[in-house]
């Protein structure tokens, strides 16, 4: 489990610092910087895992990485470009999404593995973070006027 150093909560960033982007881990009482990792194309903000693990998208790929030490647990390429930040349920389950003109797809990965365990295929470009509902009902909306319920 990630925990926050005894002086403050932990602070996840990402930031152009140099090519290639990273993304980091802050003490936010010190300002300190804990760990920082390369992650090239970063395109979404981070999100926490109930196991302490950060998911994060970066162009073509969802990223894991372990929130104690910085080091990337596994990288998933997928076919579209991630434009949405990953939504991560009680199960583990990261969801993220994306696309190019015209169509996207969502993706629901395995989060201790990064194995896809299924996709979607929609008419438009996916921009926003999902919402995971109290039942395991994934929700997200899409550039093509719809939102999508997905159970």
């Amino acid at each position: 489990m990630l925990e926050a150093p005894s002086s403050g909560p932990l602070v996840l960033f990402y930031a152009p610092v140099s090519s290639p982007y990273g993304l980091y881990a802050l003490d936010s009482a010190k300002g300190t910087t804990l760990w920082k990792v390369p992650i090239e194309g970063v395109s979404s903000s981070a999100a926490l895992g109930p196991d302490g693990t950060v998911y994060i998208g970066s162009y073509y790929s969802v990223v894991a990485v372990n929130g104690q030490t910085g080091s990337i647990r596994w990288r998933t390429p997928v076919n579209a470009q991630v434009s949405t930040s990953p939504s991560v349920s009680r199960d583990g389950t990261v969801y993220s999404g994306g696309g190019l003109a015209g169509s996207g797809t969502f993706y629901a990965l395995d989060g201790i593995t990064g194995a896809v365990k299924w996709t979607i295929t929609v008419g438009g470009q996916i921009q926003s973070p999902s919402a995971i509902g109290a039942n395991g009902t994934v929700y997200f909306g899409c550039n093509d006027g719809k939102v999508y319920a997905i159970k």
